[in-house]
């Protein structure tokens, strides 16, 4: 949700797009059997709600979720799940049950470097 928060949101409010488009990807589900990333079905959720949010704030509303990658049928089902939950307003209490085992990483020297990157 930082990278949401802190990277993403700075990103629309610079651009100023007229619709979002979001290349929705599962591959990057904990465990996923490929790339072994670090999100949950309720991560998904919660960067689809937050993605939603600024759609509406600067776009009008206009956002369209394309479907692109995941290689385990149940993330990718759940991941849809959390999506549509996001775009119908519906999910506040979604929870896939797939919270990751593992802790969250420091990702503050990589925020800090993005930022310094596109200048904000």
């Amino acid at each position: 949700m930082r990278i949401a928060d802190e990277i993403i949101q700075p990103m629309v409010e610079a651009f100023r797009p007229e619709m979002l488009f979001v290349s929705a990807g599962f591959d990057s589900h904990w465990s996923d059997p490929l790339t072994l990333l670090g999100l949950s079905s309720v991560g998904f959720f919660g960067i689809s709600q937050r993605l939603v949010e600024l759609a509406k704030e600067h776009c009008g509303g206009k956002i369209v979720f394309v479907l692109e990658g995941g290689y385990d049928p149940m993330n990718v089902a759940n991941g849809v799940e959390a999506v549509f939950e996001a775009l119908a307003g519906t999910g506040s209490g979604f929870d896939a049950g797939d919270a990751s085992p593992h802790a969250e990483p420091d990702v503050e020297s990589r925020l800090d470097e993005v930022r310094r990157w596109h200048g904000f």
